[in-house]
């Protein structure tokens, strides 16, 4: 079972993240994501490729 502060911890990068989607700012992706982070949404049709 996760420890209160880290459950808090994991909601709010989450909603970081929501957020960021939901209003386009993809600059708050920075606090959501490592650089070297990738992503694929090929499979629903999208791109795929690093996040920097």
């Amino acid at each position: 079972m996760l420890h209160p502060t880290e459950a808090l911890a994991r909601y709010e990068v989450l909603v970081r993240y929501a957020t960021a989607i939901d209003t386009g700012d993809h600059a708050l992706l920075d606090e959501v994501f490592t650089p070297d982070a990738a992503i694929d949404f090929r499979e629903a049709g999208g791109i795929a490729g690093g996040y920097a």
